[in-house]
């Protein structure tokens, strides 16, 4: 129980501290770019946009706290399921039994990864249209698939994850 309580600890620090951090570099962008957009630095030998810079880096800096977060969501989720495991086998109270669900863990795991999506999203794609605006030719798949390409990884790596819990679930 002291295991599952600190890493709920842990997930709502990064939640509440190191989330939220993400779109305030990206609202201080929009509000700060209206005086910035003359000045714009190059990058790969183009002129990008002071907006879209700040809001890509807004969109990295999210990246590892969404991977940290989803480790310690599914530690927990595992000691959780191993409380649950003790709990039934020297057949106590069943303290763990409402800490978490199945059901709940899934609509759980489905809001903040779509949170994160969001975050992520919004700034990579600023930057790519902005970058992509610039004169590079690029096909509309091929335009569709660099501006999805975030979300892609994360549903792979939400897949990877999946596949891993389900072989380590039937192999106990």
């Amino acid at each position: 129980m002291t295991k599952i309580h600190h890493l709920d600890d842990i997930i709502l620090d990064i939640r509440t501290k190191g989330l939220p951090i993400g779109p305030i570099i990206q609202v201080i962008a929009i509000v700060t770019s209206a005086g910035f957009i003359q000045d714009s630095p190059s990058i790969l030998g183009s002129n990008i946009q002071f907006l879209s810079l700040i809001m890509v880096i807004g969109s990295i800096y999210t990246v590892p706290i969404f991977l940290l977060d989803r480790l310690y969501t599914n530690l927990l989720i595992d000691s959780a399921e191993h409380a649950k495991k003790v709990e039934d086998k020297i057949k106590i109270i069943s303290l763990s039994k409402s800490i978490t669900t199945d059901g709940r863990s899934t609509i759980h795991k489905i809001a903040s990864t779509a949170i994160y999506m969001i975050i992520i999203e919004l700034g990579y794609s600023i930057f790519m249209i902005d970058l992509l605006d610039k004169g590079n030719q690029i096909t509309d798949i091929g335009f569709l698939l660099v501006l999805l390409l975030p979300i892609i990884i994360i549903v792979i790596v939400e897949m990877v994850l999946e596949i891993k819990k389900t072989r380590t679930t039937s192999n106990n």
